[in-house]
């Protein structure tokens, strides 16, 4: 190298070129003196977007370097764990205080011949209603935190990243959606029975709340490691609470027919029956949630 030029000196058989700016940044390139730009025709600069530099799927994210092995989850934030340990909590006190209630309305759903009208009718005390009401509150916020976590499972971590710094708050947000979800099928319900001038209407809300709140009991033991757990561990008992929800479902399913054709009634309201209490307001919650 020589220590007058500062150049690397190839010798005589390979001479040095110097290559215009034009073949390394490209033809529109012209060298610059290292000053900033000036305006042209006084029009202000305008700041490029992610997606016009680097291309339509690029994403903007946070600049600040990640631990090493940190995983973005859904699952990690503090509100997410708080109300595990308060579910976590209210089941053992329902297990202490109320374990004849809870015996009672888990069994009744798997009796062989259907939910019996005499535990339908007890609910209806006030002893029984309040623990009817505590196990629904329990269940809902149960099926929001399960929703959540299938939803962090389901999701890639690029998703999850690129998501809003308010995050951490979907679990009160899917807690706020299955109570929505509650209201609805109770408002319906009552609205129907009123309707009709018949008491079907409430006998079906009260084995509909008695099938949910027997799920919610059953399906807890399942769920409670699934939240607490990552990795594997919490995919194998994400699949067997499933499996038991289906169980429970395909019960509910049944009883409900039954009671359809016990009264005579057409099977195609039977049909409208389901699509109005389950399909159509879980659908509005998925497709507000897509969108969101």
């Amino acid at each position: 190298m020589s220590s007058t030029t500062g150049h690397i000196d190839f010798g005589q058989s390979a001479p040095r070129h110097d290559a215009p700016p034009a073949e390394v940044f490209g033809r529109a390139s012209t060298p610059g003196d290292g000053y900033p730009l000036a305006k042209s025709d006084g029009k202000p600069y305008v700041m490029a977007r992610a997606g016009e530099v680097f291309g339509p799927e690029s994403i903007l994210v946070d600049s600040r370097p990640q631990q090493a092995g940190h995983t973005a989850s859904l699952c990690s934030g503090e509100v997410f764990q708080i109300s595990v340990l308060l579910l976590s909590t209210a089941y053992l006190t329902m297990l202490l205080r109320s374990s004849h209630h809870m015996h009672t309305v888990v069994r009744s759903i798997f009796r062989s011949g259907g939910v019996d009208r005499n535990i339908v009718d007890e609910c209806g005390n006030a002893s029984s209603a309040r623990f009817m009401t505590s196990v629904g509150l329990f269940g809902i916020a149960l099926a929001a935190l399960a929703a959540v976590r299938i939803v962090d499972m389901l999701l890639p971590q690029q998703t999850i990243v690129a998501l809003p710094a308010g995050i951490d708050l979907a679990p009160a947000v899917a807690i706020a959606a299955a109570a929505a979800v509650a209201a609805w099928q109770h408002a319906l319900h009552k609205a129907a029975g009123w309707v009709c001038a018949s008491d079907d209407m409430s006998i079906l809300g009260q084995i509909s709340r008695l099938y949910f709140a027997a799920g919610a009991l059953a399906v807890f033991p399942l769920l409670a490691p699934a939240l607490l757990s990552s990795g594997i561990s919490s995919s194998i008992w994400i699949i067997l609470s499933l499996s038991a929800i289906t169980l429970l479902l395909l019960l509910y399913l049944k009883e409900t027919f039954m009671f359809f054709i016990g009264k005579k009634i057409h099977i195609l309201y039977w049909f409208l029956y389901l699509c109005s209490v389950i399909a159509l307001p879980l659908s509005f919650v998925c497709i507000v949630a897509a969108r969101v």
